[in-house]
């Protein structure tokens, strides 16, 4: 009972290590700007999305009529319908929370 016990724990820390390099590392990219393909995507964003609905519609079309990549386009099209921008500093703090998941 002590070895599992021993094993979740480490787990646990495992995890807070984990977390805790990753906020080290990426907390400087929430004063980033949008970058390389981001501009493709954050175009066309604002003239498709104006009610929940328009999300779905997130799936049925490639973003720059080449790639289909629409978790990373359903991402920006969510800010966009609740804030009504689209924020950098949002977007990688959205991005952030996702990569720890």
């Amino acid at each position: 009972m002590k070895k599992i016990e021993l094993i979740l724990q480490n787990k646990v820390y495992a995890i807070a290590i984990y977390f805790i390099l990753i906020c080290v590392i990426y907390s400087q990219t929430k004063n980033f700007d949008f970058t390389l393909d981001d501009d493709l995507i954050t175009s066309s964003i604002d003239t498709k999305i104006n009610n929940a609905s328009d999300l779905l519609d997130i799936f049925k079309e490639r973003y720059n009529r080449v790639e289909y990549r629409p978790i990373a386009v359903l991402s920006f099209g969510i800010e966009y319908l609740v804030l009504g921008e689209l924020n950098p500093s949002v977007s990688h703090v959205v991005n952030f929370i996702l990569f720890f998941l």
